[in-house]
């Protein structure tokens, strides 16, 4: 098996930062497809912490711009359960499991610039969710530090 050393990885993690960033700037928006159990809501100890990261961050992204999308197995009474949950909590999204492609007739993929979902490597791409944040309220003269969601 080919293992990335630490260089690698550090290079590959800022190219998908700089990645994200560029689009955001080209397009005005950033598109991200969000799951919902284990991702928004968690369900053992050590997820509480990662699943309130990744709702502050995905109001974050929202408040700069950002298209987000939930794109969860659940459905009838359980998505609207989910829905309930997260409209309580002040997230609120823009579409949620969409049916039709992204391009009709050129992939059936949806289209996103990143997926936060459990199962897809949740702790890294929103690390580097966090990161093309940053970069972009610099980019627009926002201080990064300072978080608009105190």
């Amino acid at each position: 098996m080919n293992i990335l050393n630490e260089d690698e990885l550090r290079t590959a993690k800022e190219y998908y930062v700089n990645k994200l960033v560029s689009s955001w700037i080209k397009h005005h928006r950033l598109i991200i497809y969000v799951d919902y159990d284990q991702t928004i809501l968690g369900y053992e100890p050590f997820e509480y912490k990662l699943c309130e990261s990744v709702i502050y961050t995905i109001k974050e992204a929202q408040h700069l711009g950002a298209i987000v999308v939930l794109y969860t197995c659940r459905d009838s009474e359980r998505l609207d359960k989910a829905l309930e949950y997260c409209k309580n909590i002040g997230l609120s999204f823009d579409n949620v499991n969409p049916s039709k492609p992204f391009k009709e007739g050129f992939s059936s993929k949806p289209y996103y610039n990143i997926l936060l979902d459990d199962k897809a490597g949740l702790p890294y791409s929103l690390e580097i969710l966090q990161e093309a944040i940053e970069k972009y309220r610099r980019y627009l003269g926002i201080d990064p530090t300072y978080g608009v969601l105190t």
